[in-house]
């Protein structure tokens, strides 16, 4: 068999080590690559756009973060902002250093605009970043000069790699927007080395307020509902103790805390957009965890943020 060049697929110089084992992970296995296609074993061709190889038609019930990530497309990311908000934020949620990660194959279920992959990258991992939505566009494009990352669009309840693949799975703020949370984390599991971990972050019952209201806000126009939360945010930043405001994010919440307004309003819109919200304990996380036959079970700083290990094969 020829030789397979997935830098000519993904359109980016790619780490030799990292492309092999990219090679070896992908199931069916790929059996040639064209600028526009992966030609699978089992006679698929999965088409190429924009080098990311798309193993979906669409975004399906993924539309809000397709609509979001593209117009926040750089509002998380450290770079450019002179911030350590993401870095912190997967501290906080994941427990993992640099040490930690180095040179391990990560899988980033949901990567959204490739914030957290952005993170792995630069601490020396292998990162195969993964979403439904759209936002693989933006996330390949801010990756594109990482040469041990890849992006795919792929709903993660059907992944298209060989069990056993990852050094770690994460999933950061992504699985509770699945038809069934603890069904989709199921499915990542397997995908998990014996001795690999598995860690997410979920939203726990202090997201419970705002799923009141995802019945109605999830079914309004994305543009329209994007123009009200600039709005309302930017009132709300500049009175912020107004007695009024304060009523109403009591029974709507959303947070006007953040250092820019536009991350505000990005939070607002994530929370109230999503078709699924699901919301789940500490407890009930750490019980999956178990029913999943992880062991060294721990959880983080931020809330519902737990972090398992597979058992190493025997």
């Amino acid at each position: 068999m020829a030789a397979i060049d997935l830098s000519i697929a993904l359109k980016k110089a790619l780490d030799p080590v990292f492309a092999a084992r990219l090679i070896e992970i992908v199931q069916p296995q790929i059996t040639a690559v064209r600028e526009d296609a992966l030609v699978l074993a089992d006679g698929r061709n999965i088409p190429i756009v924009n080098g990311v190889p798309r193993f979906v038609a669409s975004d399906h019930y993924a539309a809000s973060f397709s609509f979001q990530w593209t117009l926040y497309r750089t509002t998380q990311h450290d770079e450019g902002h002179q911030t350590d908000f993401s870095q912190k934020d997967f501290e906080l949620k994941f427990g993992l250093t640099q040490a930690d990660v180095a040179g391990r194959l990560f899988l980033d279920a949901g990567c959204g605009t490739g914030r957290l992959s952005e993170i792995l990258a630069g601490w020396g991992a292998y990162v195969v970043s993964v979403d439904l939505s759209a936002s693989v566009d933006v996330a390949h494009a801010h990756l594109a000069g990482a040469d041990r990352v890849a992006v795919f669009q792929a709903d993660i309840g059907a992944l298209p790699f060989r069990p056993e693949s990852f050094d770690f799975v994460i999933s950061s703020g992504v699985l509770h927007h699945t038809p069934d949370t603890r069904a989709y984390a199921a499915k990542l599991v397997p995908l998990v080395k014996p001795g690999g971990e598995f860690a997410i972050w979920v939203y726990s019952p202090l997201h419970a307020k705002r799923k009141e209201w995802i019945p109605l806000t999830s079914r309004l126009p994305h543009p329209a509902f994007q123009a009200w939360c600039s709005w309302i945010v930017d009132i709300a930043r500049q009175n912020r103790q107004n007695p009024f405001l304060r009523a109403v994010r009591e029974q709507f919440p959303f947070t006007v805390y953040h250092e820019t307004a536009a991350r505000s309003a990005l939070t607002l819109f994530d929370g109230y957009t999503p078709t699924y919200h699901g919301v789940h304990s500490e407890e009930e996380v750490i019980g999956w965890f178990r029913d999943f036959g992880l062991i060294d079970i721990g959880t983080n700083v931020i809330p519902t943020s737990v972090r398992g290990r597979k058992p190493a094969a025997a």
